[in-house]
């Protein structure tokens, strides 16, 4: 199997979301959402802080990481009344 990114987005999505359901079985998600969105935001930062590093010019999605990040968690924040 390839890399998922070498994959159209559209396919990669397909099938990481196909092996999740191998892995942890059913259709059903596990846990909260956006508790899972939030940590992945963060990891995708700390992953442009690595590219950053390493010289490639990652700064605006970084950024956007940042925003999304702090959206979600408005978002989580209002769902908990």
């Amino acid at each position: 199997m390839p890399d998922l990114i070498e994959l159209p987005v559209a396919e990669a999505k397909r099938l990481k979301h196909e092996i999740g359901r191998l892995k942890y079985g059913g259709d059903q998600f596990v846990g909260n959402p956006l508790v899972e969105l939030f940590d992945e935001c963060l990891d995708g930062m700390n992953y442009c802080d690595e590219c950053i590093r390493r010289g490639l010019p990652l700064q605006t999605i970084k950024g956007q990481l940042l925003t999304m990040a702090e959206r979600v968690k408005a978002l989580y924040e209002a769902s908990r009344g």
